[in-house]
């Protein structure tokens, strides 16, 4: 009888923990980003004295597909997508024009809060991601155009939060800001993002 009893109670505790679990399931979504390149103090480098224009912003799509293991903890596979940041730099010798786009991946941990405010969600992990630009140099007096083209790649990582909101049925909101370090590799180069999107519970 104790057996009995015993086996009860662990269904019954079984099936009430089962009704508060989430079950676990894949997602995919879309957001918009506005990026915010942030550079060393002395860009251009020292010893320049001419003018120095730079556009540190740009937009940026993002997809998105995760695993959610449960209802706190997802992992989350991310491809970025930006416009161009643009600089110039002008002198007695001429002008140097520049345009730089970014593009790669990031794998995160995603952490996501039940019970003190729910819907809101911190995340870190890596990225991989290559700065693809090219270089207009123009001659002063002559107007010689010289034009240069090249990219880099390299590894940093991210951490940021958000917040999720239900929309209609497996459709959720998203906001969020996310830091990324060391972006392409360059350990100087660090980018603040503020992005909207749509995620889709399958």
């Amino acid at each position: 009888m104790k057996k009995i009893l015993l086996a009860t109670a662990l269904l019954a505790a079984s099936s009430a923990f089962a009704q508060t679990t989430s079950p676990a399931s894949f997602y995919a979504g879309i957001d918009g980003n506005y990026l915010d390149l942030r550079l060393p103090k002395d860009s251009p480098p020292g010893g320049f004295n001419g003018r120095y224009e730079l556009k540190n912003h740009a937009s940026a799509f993002r997809l998105f597909g995760g695993y959610q293991f449960n209802p706190n903890w997802a992992v989350e596979l991310g491809y970025l997508s930006s416009s161009s940041f643009t600089m110039r730099q002008s002198d007695s010798f001429g002008t140097v024009d520049s345009d730089m786009k970014l593009s790669g991946l990031e794998l995160s941990g995603v952490y996501k809060f039940t019970d003190a405010v729910p819907g809101l969600f911190l995340k870190a992990g890596v990225t991989r991601f290559k700065a693809k630009g090219s270089t207009r140099d123009t001659a002063a007096g002559t107007g010689v155009v010289t034009i240069d083209n090249g990219s880099v790649s390299g590894s940093g990582f991210l951490y940021g939060i958000g917040y999720e909101a239900p929309l209609s049925g497996q459709l959720s909101g998203r906001i969020g800001y996310t830091r990324y370090q060391k972006v392409a590799g360059e350990s100087d180069a660090n980018i603040n993002a503020v992005y909207l999107g749509l995620k889709y519970n399958f």
